[in-house]
């Protein structure tokens, strides 16, 4: 009980295993029942026995070979007599294995027979497919509960022979033994009431484990959140709403920034202390577990490390109240990033490399295998007398020759050493670094959008054209798009609307790519890609898209920060208390594994829609100009109404308006006029915020205080549907009930 999670893996990685290797030696299960019959004539098939996976696939396609030469040597109905011959072989070897796989005791102790590894193929495939050659295949004498009874055997045997006694992987093997037990002995009419009885008691285990599997999760992301909300209502109350505006607000503005970037920074002190400690005593060298847990350890620290410089930066933009947070636009701060970043998904990327690298090889030598089995199988069609005598030789000389060199080993089990050199808590301590190595490769892939950009000059671009230049060549064009991801183009949209089918194909030429050929994001539809947009490319564009990617990376590392601070957190105050490793890693994965749930959930509703750059301001809400970043789904908040999303968001007053001279709309990026920045520096926020809704064209201060125009506000609240919207630039909920409401979710 002392590591549930490895011993799961360890049984699981056996099943695996053990049923390829049954699976690649059927063929060969005569030949063990020879050598196990008549050991001393040709001993050197007892390397079946332990045979691997590369032998029994070698063997298996000479037995094939064999077949289909004879097959044109013989007759019909003498080779349907030879085959029923050779399948009386295989019903025998089957026959042979059932002591060992009921696991009789007396049969064990007078009859040792190397049996399957796992029995189902044995009880599911030999034996029913030998019958069925045998009856011509007019009929199937095996009832449903001779399955039901071969999947007992075999569960109960698996349980015994691959699972550690006492393990959770038995545990679970003898509980599917017994049921299928259950249902093979009682009768037919019994099994609607024990199926319902078991779906039942199996529903209930299911909430059961669901509940307990995030059980740190459910207090920090649905107790906490309720009793948040509880104070927002009473904060909300006009008895209190004195108090809350003059006392709590305040307080509440300056502290509330700063709680998870300090959380952050002693985790990466916690994460830094533990691997100076490993490597101070030699630890880390002294079996596989130190090293794993230290080279999990400093990747959470490196990770929550660079999360803190972003958030304690992003926060100290609230606490100063800076205006439009673009710390993107200085090159230095930038790279910084993208270098710790790239490097942390440094062995990732090696290692998906090295896997495109095997694929690559892999791909013709699989062809060409494929080609010369195909040779092989026709040059037997062909000259029978040839292929045959050549196959048994190269068969007889490689089976000597690896007996003889004593090459013949069995198939290692990694795992089964694994179970005494990992414990629990580094398997959780290296999810916890799986997340943050997954939240870097999303952050080096949104910087890398940025630096592919190249806002050098204002009216530089990628192809050395200007933004006069590229607007002509656009009106050349019926219908220009550009890429979503990096605003490359413009680009002809003409031909197939689907760009999956040629994607990749092999020419005389290489590979087609139709991916954007400067950032690589690909649609698999044309019209995914957005209209041509001449304004992505002005100053004002490319800020907005600085600002925007630095909000994504801000939310992106606030995430990989709570799944950092808090299961490790857990996971050391459980050590600390001496609770057992798998309670300590449970109650840190009960964390984990609900956070990457949802977490993945916002994250590929996010990306599965092609991000739409802004779009020029036309007018009313409605139509196109509804697509803009603030209407992002955001399934973390709860769902609200349209009416009640647009009142939230115009009777919101922020604390202070940020609009200066020149700034712009994040949504349809035209240029606020000069009377609007002068109103907003000369007036309170609440003053602002009432004569800029009054002006021309209206302005609206959302919460955050930052503005947009109000026809384009209200577009993202119709294409929001019954969603909350966010910021564009900040991403903080402005739709939400009142501040603390709003600030609750950020």
């Amino acid at each position: 009980m002392s590591n549930v999670f490895v011993d799961s893996f360890v049984t699981t990685q056996r099943v695996i295993h053990s049923g390829i290797l049954d699976i690649t030696g059927l063929p060969c299960r005569p030949l063990v029942m020879w050598n196990s019959v008549l050991p001393d004539i040709f001993p050197w098939l007892s390397i079946f026995k332990t045979s691997g996976i590369v032998i029994n696939v070698i063997t298996s396609g000479s037995f094939l070979l064999v077949g289909t030469s004879m097959s044109a040597l013989l007759s019909a109905p003498l080779r349907t007599s030879l085959a029923k011959s050779g399948v009386m072989l295989y019903i025998a070897e089957a026959l042979v294995q059932l002591p060992v796989l009921l696991q009789i005791p007396w049969c064990l102790e007078n009859w040792s027979y190397p049996a399957s590894h796992t029995g189902f193929v044995t009880l599911f495939v030999q034996l029913p497919g030998s019958v069925l050659v045998i009856t011509n295949g007019k009929q199937m004498p095996f009832h449903s509960r001779y399955f039901l009874a071969s999947a007992a055997i075999a569960c109960r045997y698996m349980a015994l022979q691959l699972a550690d006694t006492g393990g959770p992987g038995s545990w679970v093997l003898y509980t599917a033994s017994a049921a299928t037990c259950i249902f093979a002995i009682t009768p037919r009419m019994a099994w609607q009431v024990i199926g319902d009885a078991l779906a039942y008691i199996m529903k209930k285990l299911q909430k059961v484990a669901l509940a307990t599997m995030s059980v740190v999760y459910l207090v920090t992301n649905r107790v906490l959140p309720v009793l948040k909300q509880k104070l927002v209502a009473f904060l909300e109350h006009p008895y209190t709403r004195r108090v809350y505006q003059s006392v709590i607000r305040p307080v509440w503005t300056k502290t509330t920034p700063l709680v998870l970037p300090m959380a952050t920074v002693a985790s990466t002190y916690a994460c830094g202390s533990a691997v100076c400690r490993s490597l101070s005593s030699g630890k880390f060298v002294t079996g596989i577990d130190s090293a794993a847990t230290a080279v999990a350890e400093a990747f959470c620290m490196v990770g929550a490390g660079l999360a803190s410089v972003v958030l304690v930066l992003h926060a100290l933009y609230k606490l100063r109240s800076a205006d439009h947070a673009d710390p993107l636009r200085r090159k230095s701060f930038m790279s910084f990033l993208y270098v710790i970043a790239r490097t942390m998904v440094t062995p990732w990327y090696l290692l998906k490399r090295a896997a495109y690298r095997f694929l690559w090889i892999a791909e013709p030598v699989l062809a060409h295998t494929g080609k010369f089995f195909n040779a092989l199988t026709q040059l037997g069609l062909a000259h029978p007398f040839v292929m045959i005598p050549m196959v048994l030789l190269f068969n007889v000389g490689l089976l000597r020759l690896i007996y003889a060199l004593d090459l013949s080993l069995p198939w290692p089990w990694p795992s089964a050493s694994l179970s005494s050199k990992l414990t629990d808590p580094t398997v959780a301590i290296a999810l916890i670094a799986l997340t943050q190595l997954s939240a870097m490769c999303m952050v080096k892939w949104r910087l890398q959008r940025i630096k592919t950009i190249k806002i050098i000059s204002a009216e530089s671009h990628a192809s050395g054209m200007t933004t006069e230049e590229l607007m002509t060549l656009a009106a050349t064009m019926a219908n220009p798009r550009m890429c979503g991801s990096c605003f490359y183009g413009p680009v002809d949209a003409r031909g197939c609307d689907n760009l999956r089918t040629h994607h990749h194909e092999r020419s005389r030429g290489g590979r087609i790519s139709n991916a954007c050929p400067r950032c690589g994001w690909f649609a698999s539809r044309l019209s995914q890609w957005p209209a041509w947009n001449d304004m992505v490319h002005t100053p004002a564009g490319l800020a907005v898209a600085r600002q925007r990617c630095w909000g994504e990376v801000v939310l992106t590392l606030r995430a990989a920060a709570k799944a950092t601070v808090v299961p490790y957190t857990v996971l050391r105050v459980a050590l600390w208390l001496n609770l057992s490793p798998s309670i300590s890693a449970w109650l840190a994965l009960s964390y984990l594994v609900p956070w990457a749930y949802f977490n993945g959930r916002v994250l590929s509703m996010q990306e599965g829609s092609n991000p739409q750059p802004p779009r020029p301001y036309r007018g009313p809400a409605g139509g196109d100009d509804a697509d803009c970043g603030a209407a992002r789904r955001t399934p973390d908040l709860p769902p609200t109404s349209q009416a009640e999303a647009l009142s939230n968001l115009l009777a919101a007053t922020p604390a202070q308006v940020f609009l200066g001279s020149g700034d712009i709309c994040s949504v349809c990026l035209e240029t606020f006029p000069d009377t609007a920045a002068e109103i907003a520096n000369t007036c309170t926020a609440e003053e602002a915020s009432r004569k800029l809704a009054s002006g021309e064209p209206p302005i609206l201060a959302l919460r955050c205080g930052h503005p947009l125009h109000t026809d384009c506000a209200t577009s993202a609240v119709a294409a929001a549907g019954d969603r909350h919207v966010r910021c564009p630039l900040c991403r903080e909920p402005v739709t939400t009930s009142g501040a603390a409401a709003a600030r609750m979710f950020t």
